[in-house]
């Protein structure tokens, strides 16, 4: 788990509680070790107690604001798609992101 990144996630002005449960959330899937966060989008929202397209806004809120960045992942043999991969800066962008059209 990512301390600073649950602190970052409480701290940040013009949240939603429920944007700030899902960065915290997501930060708990963070392996310190490898620093590897891929959790399924199903455990996510599960763990925060939405649903999966809830769950989609809510990220698109954090990676607009850089707080968290997302990479989609494939099995390169069968191209299959895996979970996403999450990363989280060290400095989150400024709220532009949500001026911007």
């Amino acid at each position: 788990m990512s301390y600073e990144t649950v602190d970052r996630a409480l701290g940040c002005e013009g949240l939603l509680p429920t944007t700030k449960l899902v960065l915290a959330m997501t930060a708990k899937f963070r392996n310190t070790k490898t620093g590897k966060c891929h959790p399924s989008q199903a455990t996510l929202a599960r763990a925060c107690g939405i649903s999966v397209s809830t769950l989609n806004r809510h990220l698109r809120v954090l990676e607009q604001r850089g707080l968290i960045k997302r990479k989609r992942r494939y099995n390169v043999r069968t191209g299959a798609t895996l979970s996403t991969q999450y990363s989280f800066p060290d400095q989150p962008v400024s709220t532009r992101a949500e001026h911007e059209t």
